[in-house]
């Protein structure tokens, strides 16, 4: 579906792997900056030559499942993506092996599932239908966050009177190229000791433009102005950062998790229970909508935030206590204890 449902799906298989299991990839994603990263964590891919969800998929899912348990213990499957349909649930259920969904927003009529996960701070606000077998695994308290992330060091930090240290993460595809703007904006509006390092994604389709706004950005000669693509140190830019500009998707626990107060904007739909809660909860302040905040209103909230030391160091401080880190062993622990239980087959 995208990088973020990817990493988190790598999370959660690190957080197997941690715990003594073996994990797997079924995947039809062709990135293989992505796929590398996958293998470099001790976790097989299986390539599906099949559009996600249809029929060809799921015979593909249900024959490598049946393949995984001649050899070992009957494994279990996890389905993150909006193509899989509540008939996908059932067939995957009735052979048997037990089935965690990983949701945002309530899209379908029925979620037939062992485990529901919706990481989202809206999540128990959304209506499920699910059978009364299936446990729900709502709130940040569950955000699936990377080994990186979990292992590192975080720093106690000072909150400078003025913040100069920016980090900008606009997600790794940005078809709207909302990347852009933001660089324009703070080339034209920014404090001219503000250092910017501005994060794109290998796959992101504005790159070549992107570069050469950064470019023309730092020449400027206000702020100064950097460009990271395919950032493997994430968990050290976000240390090294005094505030950030972020969609407001799964980057957003990891920011939570490293104490960075964020400026979100919603790009994507199932991004909008994110900024909206962390934003009710003064975790975060969210612009809404990336295509209806007004021109200059980006560089404007910058300055802001910059300049509000103590608003700075409260969002970072309910930050932290939203995300602790141990989302995923808490996924795991459910999911093992599914495995566990005697209960299987057709409800």
């Amino acid at each position: 579906m995208g990088a973020g449902h990817f990493m988190r799906c790598l999370a959660l298989a690190q957080a197997w792997v941690d715990n003594g299991g073996e994990a797997a990839f079924l995947t039809s994603s062709k990135q293989e900056s992505l796929l590398e990263r996958v293998r470099g964590n001790g976790v097989g891919v299986r390539r599906l030559e099949a559009a996600q969800g249809d029929e060809q998929d799921l015979a593909l899912t249900l024959d490598l499942l049946e393949e995984a348990a001649a050899v070992g213990d009957r494994p279990a499957l996890c389905l993150d993506g909006y193509d899989f349909t509540s008939d996908y649930h059932r067939e995957v259920r009735e052979a048997g092996y037990r089935l965690l969904v990983i949701d945002d927003h309530a899209h379908l009529d029925r979620y037939i599932a062992d485990l529901l996960l919706n990481q989202n701070p809206d999540a128990g606000l959304l209506q499920y239908d699910s059978p009364r077998q299936t446990e729900f695994l709502f709130g940040p308290r569950y955000a699936l966050l990377r080994r990186e992330f979990r292992d590192a060091r975080i720093r106690r930090r000072t909150r400078p009177e003025e913040a100069r240290r920016l980090l900008v993460t606009l997600g790794a595809g940005d078809p709207a190229n909302v990347t852009g703007r933001v660089v324009q904006e703070l080339s034209v509006d920014c404090s001219q000791r503000m250092e910017c390092v501005v994060v794109a994604g290998p796959a992101n389709p504005h790159l070549e433009a992107l570069r050469g706004a950064v470019s023309e950005a730092d020449r400027k000669g206000g702020a100064s102005f950097r460009l990271v693509v395919d950032a493997r140190e994430m968990p050290d830019l976000m240390g090294w950062a005094d505030l950030a500009v972020s969609a407001a998707g799964s980057t957003c626990w990891e920011l939570c998790f490293m104490g960075v107060p964020s400026i979100l904007l919603i790009a994507a739909r199932n991004q909008e229970g994110i900024a909206k809660g962390l934003h009710s909860r003064g975790a975060a302040v969210s612009l809404g909508w990336h295509d209806e905040v007004p021109s200059g209103g980006v560089a404007r909230a910058v300055a802001e935030l910059a300049s509000a030391r103590e608003l700075r160091s409260s969002l970072a401080g309910e930050a932290r206590r939203l995300v602790d880190g141990r989302g995923g062993e808490r996924v795991v622990r459910a999911l093992q204890r599914q495995l566990r239980s005697s209960q299987g087959g057709t409800w």
